[in-house]
């Protein structure tokens, strides 16, 4: 068989299909709808814990001070006021025995005056109570 009998015989030409074309795959269309917020949800609150026996207090106008500081200068009594003052407390500066003591509580409960003292301790003021 020469190349021009193959060209000739077409039979062999039949039997062959082109594939077919892919169709590119289109989604669906997307429909969008706006989403309902979420309902809150309602929780209703713990039962409050039992309220606690109140903290005896001190009979006969002993209030109880919560000293953070001593200085002899006032200028260095403003200066350390300025920073308790920043870290949140109230500070009160009152001149005694020629010092300036800066308070930063009174109370008639020495359980309050050493809850306060404690909390000053934990910014770093070396606090102490007095009593008068």
């Amino acid at each position: 068989m020469s190349s021009q009998d193959i060209v000739k015989d077409e039979s062999a030409f039949t039997a062959y299909t082109k594939p077919p074309v892919q169709q590119a795959v289109v989604p669906p269309e997307v429909q969008y709808r706006p989403v309902e917020p979420p309902k809150p949800v309602v929780q209703t609150p713990p039962p409050a814990p039992p309220r606690a026996k109140p903290t005896p207090v001190a009979t006969g106008g002993t209030m109880y001070r919560v000293i953070v500081g001593n200085f002899d200068t006032k200028q260095e009594a403003q200066d350390i006021a300025a920073n308790i003052k920043a870290d949140g407390f109230p500070v009160y500066m009152y001149n005694a025995d020629g010092k300036y003591r800066l308070q930063i509580g009174s109370f008639k409960s020495k359980a309050l005056a050493t809850s306060l003292m404690n909390k000053a301790g934990e910014y770093g003021y070396n606090a102490f109570i007095s009593i008068k």
